[in-house]
């Protein structure tokens, strides 16, 4: 069995940064990814995604992504400038290593992975918030004939030319499926919403609104809900007009009850104002071939796209550890929860995951190198 000092579990933008701050600490933290490589997570995501978070707000500490990435940066940049991080770290990366549960044992924690147990005297899990897709279970489901995936799958928007498509949800990830596939030449594209959307414009009169975001996190979120609703007002108008509903909650007291964050349009409110996609309301049921939605209408789509949210996916590794909420959440970001345990993931600031993580990470890394000094 190895002892570690430091094991971090998780590859991704949140594991890289915190192994990158250890290493300046004086430690040789070892980082365990369940996936082939690092950021397995986001390379598995479709190929058109584009950050929603300004490149300035996007980088780690010190090292900024590259002009050449432009405004938003792609996906392949995005996972080049993570690549370049891991090697420049020098950290010890350990692929395919899936952590299957996690223990206190004669004081230190035993890890058991799939490729052994490892004994640690720090743990910190930077799994993410999205690490496991949730799909509803809709009555009827298993007997459709089309296909329901969710949109962590959603894949090349090339597949869906000149196909029905039926994206369920109007969050973050739904409205950036249909931002694609509003561009993707299907036969038609529909929208299932439950309960209403938050939605802001990646730009506004060629000003990129993220950058504001960081100053709207200081506001109180009752003022930071009414600019935001100003600022969808005056890009899109009334979009109730055209069966897209507001969600109750504003964009920033849901972001901070609900962890959903406002959805970025890039096309997709265009379309909708055209008539090119109509909005239906929740769905009801599966039939064979049909959708039915809860005020009786049908659709008959060849996909379906759950765009409806993930969960961490950590109650099978802590869950019996007293440490995670209610949503299988862990209960706070950095601080250790237990001696020597710690979680470095955390719901979505309006300022974006990517530049909490750069500030988070130097913080959780020396509260580490107290506990070991």
């Amino acid at each position: 069995m190895r002892h570690e000092r430091i094991v971090v579990v998780g590859a991704g933008p949140f594991g890289l940064a915190l192994g990158r701050e250890l290493r300046r600490q004086g430690f040789d933290p070892l980082i365990l990814e369940r996936g082939s490589a690092v950021a397995s997570a986001w390379r598995s995501r479709h190929p058109q995604l584009q950050l929603n978070t300004h490149r300035v707000n996007s980088g780690l500490r010190g090292q900024p992504i590259p002009r050449t990435a432009g405004t938003w940066p792609a996906l392949p940049d995005y996972v080049a400038y993570l690549d370049c991080i891991a090697g420049q770290s020098r950290c010890r990366i350990e692929v395919n290593c899936t952590v299957q549960k996690l223990d206190r044992d004669a004081g230190t924690w035993l890890l058991k992975t799939g490729k052994g147990r490892i004994r640690a005297d720090q743990v910190v899990l930077a799994t993410g918030f999205d690490n496991t897709p949730v799909v509803p279970n809709w009555p009827g489901a298993c007997g459709f004939s089309g296909s329901i995936l969710h949109s962590r799958d959603m894949g090349d928007a090339r597949r869906y030319r000149n196909k029905s498509v039926l994206v369920a949800g109007a969050g973050n990830s739904a409205v950036d499926c249909l931002n694609v596939l509003a561009r993707a030449k299907t036969a038609d594209l529909s929208v299932s919403v439950r309960a209403g959307s938050t939605t802001v414009p990646a730009e506004l009169f060629g000003f990129p609104l993220q950058l504001t975001a960081p100053l709207l996190e200081h506001l109180p979120a009752r003022l930071a809900d009414a600019v935001l609703s100003g600022v969808e007002r005056l890009a899109f108008g009334d979009l109730s007009k055209f069966g897209l509903n507001r969600c109750r909650a504003g964009a920033a007291s849901r972001l901070k009850n609900e962890h959903v964050a406002p959805s970025v349009d890039r096309g997709f409110v265009a379309e909708l104002k055209r008539g090119k996609i109509p909005v239906f309301p929740q769905i009801a049921r599966f039939a064979s071939d049909q959708v039915h939605f809860d005020d009786g209408r049908t659709l008959r789509p060849d996909f379906v796209i759950a765009a409806t949210g993930y969960r961490s996916g950590l109650e099978s590794i802590a869950g019996h550890l007293g440490v995670l909420d209610e949503a299988g959440r862990p209960r706070c970001c950095g601080t250790a929860v237990r001696p020597g345990l710690r979680f470095a993931l955390m719901p979505p600031p309006l300022g974006g995951s990517l530049r909490a993580i750069s500030k988070k990470a130097p913080v959780i890394a020396r509260s580490i190198a107290r506990d070991l000094n």
